[in-house]
């Protein structure tokens, strides 16, 4: 009798080859079903892991592993929608510019941000950075 797992090395893929094609699938349907309100990935960097999180506004979010990335995550869904994603490919431009920054090759972003989640002087604060030089 052929089990998923037996199949699966008949065909020579690995379970992560399989799991990342199938997470694709699915973020590629609930974005196109409009079911995804909150895309995020986390990238390595210099200053530790990085949770990167989007909505269709831009960049809502930047955690540190501090923080607490389920914690974070938890939050996101409280004050923004329940309808969050792994979906790395939607935060592709943030982890490249945040790459290029941490190298050295950047001093400011291009990215839209998403400002929902600030209030007060913190919104004050970020409306008005990209006017610094």
């Amino acid at each position: 009798m052929n089990t998923i797992p037996d199949i699966i090395d008949a065909l020579s893929v690995s379970d992560s080859d399989v799991e990342r094609r199938l997470r694709t699938r699915l973020t590629a349907a609930a974005a196109d079903a409009g079911l995804l309100d909150v895309a995020y990935r986390t990238v390595d960097s210099p200053v530790g892991s990085l949770l990167l999180a989007a909505t269709d506004r831009g960049l809502v979010r930047v955690a540190f592993a501090g923080e607490g990335h389920d914690a974070v995550l938890q939050r996101l869904a409280e004050r923004i929608s329940p309808r969050i994603l792994r979906a790395p490919a939607r935060l592709d431009a943030v982890a490249r510019e945040l790459e290029e920054y941490f190298r050295g090759q950047r001093t400011s972003f291009d990215v839209p941000l998403d400002f929902r989640l600030a209030k007060g002087f913190r919104r004050e604060v970020l409306t008005h950075l990209p006017e610094i030089h």
